[in-house]
């Protein structure tokens, strides 16, 4: 398992963690992600406010749209994710923002953990 752990950024807590989730959202579609989903956690979890959820046909398409998320947020907000999970493997890609988690599943592999239902009380953010 490989962890990939960048020096704690004091510019995350500058940024607006919904505005980071809807960039994670629009550069995800530009790789043509399946079945988006960002759950508005707060008030709900002391982790993160949002997790945003999408999924991949294949191990080198969630590779694809982590590295698209990734670019994106470094090229507007200058930030790199605390954390990334999973990459090397792309069945499960998890990637930490502070107040804002990523996770990109492999189709299958996102239908097996059933992750969409773990915050039932969560709303769903509608991303224009």
């Amino acid at each position: 398992m490989e962890l990939n752990i960048q020096p704690q950024d004091t510019r995350v807590a500058a940024v607006d963690p919904l505005m980071l989730a809807r960039l994670s959202w629009q550069a995800a579609l530009d790789r043509k992600a399946e079945q988006p989903l960002l759950l508005d956690l707060r008030g709900l979890s002391s982790i993160c406010d949002f997790q945003f959820v999408c999924s991949g046909a294949n191990a080198r398409q969630t590779k694809a749209i982590s590295m698209a998320i990734e670019e994106q947020v470094h090229r507007t907000f200058a930030l790199h994710p605390l954390a990334v999970e999973g990459q090397h493997r792309g069945e499960w890609v998890s990637m930490d923002y502070g107040l804002v988690i990523v996770h990109i599943f492999r189709r299958e592999v996102r239908s097996y953990y059933d992750f969409d239902t773990l915050w039932p009380q969560a709303d769903h953010v509608t991303v224009q």
